[in-house]
């Protein structure tokens, strides 16, 4: 381009006038791609220029509306918005700005961003994906909120291109539109018999595949059926609990569904291993722990997980129709004296109101929160001790303290573990039956890994918002001489450099390039590897290629380079 102004011609009500040239926003440089909108609650017209001063080839300015048709003189919006590259074709909706870049890692060349205004600064831009950009050029991006449809430019090839030239010469223009498309999982569940599982205690739950936490869980009352609604452009691992079979899990991909659909699976679980049981005698005043009794991170409400110990409790209680007990919750000594007190006070009666619902008259239980004064290892105030071993003194015991001045109760006997954990322990047996141990001289028994989450300390809530990250291990690879018609492998590794599960959403790159990338999350600390076949068929001389890699991190597409010369 040598030369662009923005003009602007007023309507009448009959006729348009001549073309005029903006004043406030055209100099000695070139001024295009003109968009009105607003900003600190102002008109302003977004503008293109190449004007001294910014921060690449083309950037994105703003100027504000004085009156009619006089504009103030252009602001540049910060290295936010602009890169080192060409920004272009700005678009403004709603506190969104909507434009092209080829200075931001992208799919392709020039790529589709979003940036929101929160009335102070603009947030850090965000790539599209698809199926809005492509591995070619995305731009001109426009949109109607209240039709939800709109249009972009790109040259990206499709089956009824028509051109003369290449499949990818030209500049068409594609609608795009939202739908509200109702997608659907149906999950059955049957023994390996074929009988239907049936009973409510079956629990699905639901994850956005890559997140820690669970998206959602469900739970059957009646049947064998659950039913339960998905969003577009996800993926999800749905993964079926039930305390008397093994767990078993399956995957959803709904990236890139045009079309309403119901997604039907069939579980056939296999039932577990009945746990051998021994008799063990209880006495007076020995404290027994409940080690299946959950509650949420600052909370005293009794989590389903938490009923099959509680349960057998009851009916403890129900055969032994004269015991009294002293039902108490204990935390680790970290936090507030006096906050942990409090807390474990109102557990242990949360606990003992789920009995009394149950049909236990509530003068059989005396709740008490002990708080961290009963801590049963070294981890007293001030000491530094490992999550385990904090985890070890949270804990929910019940204690005989009236009636029978001994009783009956079947343990199960677990096999013994490589870390040498005790039978009869619970941490280590994953959706068992409900399982009571004792914990008199715990002090002497060995600490050991848990495969249960983690349960957070008993200190106020902190808000910590854990993300995931990529390290790739050399940005650039270098096949070297390739004679044409030979293919080359390369293995790009990387690591989760974050503190969240790291999924690689997509890997993306020239279609000479075979691409295989992990299709499970990598864990913090945990390397990968992506696989990279160049094909040098049909190519020629020095061969320069991109790698695009979209990730669930902040900066969503990172990019490794690659370079071969056929000969």
């Amino acid at each position: 381009i040598i030369s662009s102004k923005i003009y602007y011609s007023t309507f009448d009500g009959d006729k348009w006038s001549g073309a005029r040239q903006l004043e406030g926003v055209n100099g000695s440089w070139i001024a295009t791609h003109p968009a009105s909108g607003a900003l600190f609650g102002d008109e302003v017209l977004y503008f293109v220029s190449n004007m001294p001063g910014g921060y690449g080839g083309y950037d994105i300015y703003y100027a504000t509306n004085r009156g009619g048709n006089e504009f103030s003189t252009p602001v540049n919006p910060g290295k936010v918005i602009n890169t080192k590259g060409n920004d272009v074709t700005p678009f403004y909706v709603e506190g969104a700005l909507y434009y092209a870049s080829d200075g931001l890692p992208g799919l392709g060349g020039l790529d589709i961003f979003t940036s929101s205004w929160d009335g102070v600064s603009w947030s850090a831009p965000s790539n599209m994906g698809l199926p809005h950009n492509s591995t070619y050029d995305d731009f001109y991006f426009s949109w109607n909120e209240e039709e939800k449809k709109g249009f972009l430019v790109s040259n990206r090839p499709y089956p009824k291109k028509r051109s003369s030239k290449s499949e990818t010469c030209c500049d068409d223009i594609f609608e795009i539109a939202e739908q509200d498309i109702e997608i659907n999982t149906v999950v059955t569940l049957f023994d390996k018999n074929n009988k239907p599982i049936t009973g409510g205690k079956a629990i699905l739950k639901i994850y956005n595949r890559g997140d820690v936490d669970i998206n959602d869980s469900k739970k059957s009352d009646k049947g064998n059926t659950f039913n339960f609604p998905l969003k577009v452009d996800k993926q999800y691992r749905v993964v079926v609990q039930h305390p008397n079979f093994k767990s078993d899990s399956f995957e959803i991909n709904t990236v890139g569904l045009l079309d309403p659909k119901t997604f039907e699976k069939q579980f056939y679980l296999t039932a577990k291993p009945k746990p051998k049981e021994e008799v063990k005698v209880i006495t007076i005043n020995e404290p027994i722990r409940l080690n299946r009794i959950y509650y949420d991170f600052d909370d005293d409400q009794i989590l389903p997980e938490s009923e099959p110990d509680l349960n057998t409790l009851r009916d403890l209680m129900n055969q032994y129709r004269d015991m009294v007990i002293e039902l108490s919750s204990h935390t680790d000594a970290r936090g507030n004296d006096g906050y942990n007190e409090n807390l474990s006070q109102r557990r242990a009666e949360s606990a003992a109101r789920w009995l009394v619902e149950r049909g236990i008259d509530p003068a059989r239980i005396r709740p008490v929160g002990y708080g961290e004064t009963q801590i049963l290892n070294r981890c007293t105030n001030g000491v530094d001790c490992s999550e385990p071993e904090h985890r070890f003194n949270r804990r929910t015991e019940f204690k005989i303290i009236a009636g029978p001045r001994s009783i009956e109760m079947k343990i199960p006997v677990l096999d013994p573990t490589p870390t040498g954990q005790s039978s009869g322990s619970l941490d280590q047996m994953e959706d068992g039956p409900s399982r009571i141990t004792q914990t008199a001289s715990v002090e002497n028994q060995p600490e050991s890994p848990v495969v249960e989450q983690p349960k957070p300390d008993e200190r106020k809530p902190v808000s910590v918002v854990k993300k995931a990250d990529i390290e790739i291990e050399g940005k650039f690879r270098d096949f070297g001489i390739v004679y044409a018609g030979e293919k080359r492998t390369h293995i790009i590794k990387f690591t989760n450099t974050g503190d969240a599960a790291l999924v690689l959403e997509r890997v993306t790159g020239d279609k000479c390039l075979t691409i295989t990338w992990p299709d499970y999350p990598i864990l913090p600390g945990r390397s990968g590897q992506i696989t990279a076949t160049y094909d040098s068929t049909s190519r020629k001389g020095e061969d320069e290629l991109a790698l695009d890699i979209v990730a669930n991190t902040d900066q969503r597409v990172h990019s490794a380079r690659m370079r071969a010369f056929v000969q």
